[in-house]
């Protein structure tokens, strides 16, 4: 649907804003462009409304030479903050065709007047056009400050999910207003955005015929989307890619998806007589193992990597029999890698992190518990998620404290020569914000402060090192995940 948009002759002249009228088409003609020091003039802009997305506004503009076209755009009551749309390059017209620029704007608020003004070859012109957004619609996640103590980022943009279906993902500002959302057709359980590729990468859904052998953990389909709404990938796991992805995805700084992933192997169970739903374990039981798979995003599988090489039923002390897990004894949840090209993986049964060397898939150490380094027992994690090295060897961690009763924000620096760990970090947080499962936290802000995505406690808090929190937006749904981005061009 095309918007009514109304033009004004500058910044500083008194605005009369024309309400969006989604049934009205309008061409602004500005063929006299009063800059003379602009070559190309602007003849025609077009704003329409995206019948899928509220908050995503396609903008045509047609010029009289070919250039570069780009629009910058803003708050009427908050001049200062102001995006730009990519640059889009156009040509000048021809006998038989008017050639446009096709943009978007994006990252509005809801219900908010705009104003915006289009650049050719990076020189701004004189007039400035507003137009009002619509309202978000039903189901779309909405978000609320409950704590606001000072000293949180003034800036930025949090990404988090709706675990219900349909499925939105958002970004929300940091005054947790939506500025950005997706639709999918299922509920969301893992997204991710890579600012290096402009995109993110989405598992939805429950896998049909499977989840009973993992607990409904398995992801049905496997989604790539940008921020104009372009979905690149959209498959069904299967043998034909990763046939069992669960928890976490992420972009590899090639361009390729890196999923954790379980793998089946077939074991000997009968010594263990039964496990602890009273079934008789046989001579070919299936175990659920866990690793990663990379695969480009043409469907080339690229690498796998599971840990039964590192560890099997066997070696594992009594955990295949805790609660019938012989389908999944070890429970990974994430999947990272270091400067290095080293990986790591956490497990979550075992509140392990693990580092996996990058060329030969050899486990080079496990920090926990039950791990082969040495560390102080109050390092020790109680249920484990997330892992987000900050340099080789330096891994910041989120520790859910099942046992404890709240989560606390980990850095672990390992020794491997000396098979030594210790806690360089550790941040503890409120008890009603934590969360025993689930959940994630990065160090931002140049390393002063955290950001903690709560799954039970439903929010994002920010803290300081010391722990005092800083800011808490609240959500009413399951986010399994959340991350903060400085900027998001």
């Amino acid at each position: 649907m095309t918007l009514n948009i109304s033009k004004v002759l500058s910044l500083g002249s008194k605005m009369s804003m024309t309400a969006l009228a989604l049934s009205a088409s309008l061409w602004l003609t500005s063929c006299n462009d009063d800059d003379t020091t602009v070559n190309v003039t602007v003849q025609n802009v077009l704003i329409n409304s995206d019948d899928t997305n509220a908050l995503r506004y396609p903008v045509s503009v047609a010029t009289s030479g070919d250039c570069d076209v780009t629009i910058k755009y803003w708050p009427v009551k908050e001049p200062e903050n102001v995006r730009t749309t990519r640059t889009i390059h156009t040509s000048a017209p021809t006998a038989n065709s008017i050639n446009s620029a096709q943009l978007t704007i994006n990252f509005v608020t809801p219900s908010t007047p705009y104003c915006f003004q289009v650049e050719t070859n990076g020189v701004t012109h004189e007039q400035v056009y507003t137009f009002t957004t619509s309202e978000l619609p039903a189901g779309v996640p909405t978000y609320t400050i409950n704590v606001d103590n000072g000293g949180a980022p003034e800036k930025g943009y949090i990404l988090q999910w709706q675990a219900s279906n349909p499925g939105f993902v958002t970004f929300c500002d940091m005054q947790g207003r939506v500025v950005w959302y997706e639709k999918f057709d299922q509920a969301i359980r893992m997204a991710h955005y890579d600012t290096e590729h402009d995109c993110l990468c989405v598992l939805t859904g429950f896998r049909d015929g499977v989840n009973s052998k993992n607990f409904q953990r398995l992801c049905d389909k496997i989604i790539t989307v940008d921020l104009y709404g372009n979905r690149e990938i959209q498959w069904v796991a299967s043998d034909d890619n990763v046939p069992y992805p669960h928890h976490d995805i992420k972009f590899t700084p090639e361009g390729n998806l890196i999923m954790v992933c379980n793998t089946i192997k077939n074991f000997d169970l009968s010594s263990y007589g039964t496990n602890n739903n009273g079934l008789e374990l046989g001579e070919d039981e299936e175990v659920w193992g866990d690793g990663f798979t990379i695969i480009s995003r043409g469907g080339e599988v690229i690498r796998k990597w599971n840990n039964f090489e590192e560890m099997d039923p066997f070696n594992s002390d009594d955990i295949i029999l805790e609660g019938g897990a012989v389908k999944d004894f070890l429970h990974a949840n994430s999947v990272n890698w270091d400067s290095n090209g080293d990986y790591y993986m956490t497990f979550n049964r075992r509140s392990e992190l693990w580092k996996i060397d990058g060329a030969t898939g050899k486990v080079l150490y496990r920090v926990g518990p039950k791990g082969n380094v040495k560390l102080d027992e109050s390092g020790f994690a109680s249920g484990l998620h997330a892992v987000e090295p900050l340099a080789p060897n330096k891994l910041l961690c989120l520790d859910n404290g099942e046992e404890r009763g709240y989560s606390r924000a980990l850095i672990y620096e390992v020794d491997p020569a000396a098979m030594s760990a210790k806690v360089t970090m550790s941040v503890d947080f409120p008890a009603e914000f934590s969360s025993l499962d689930r959940s994630n936290v990065q160090l931002i802000c140049n390393g002063t402060m955290l950001m903690f995505g709560s799954t039970l406690g439903r929010c994002a808090l920010f803290a300081d090192l010391e722990g005092n929190v800083l800011k808490v937006i609240k959500r009413n749904g399951i986010s399994y995940r959340t991350y903060y981005y400085e900027d998001i061009k």
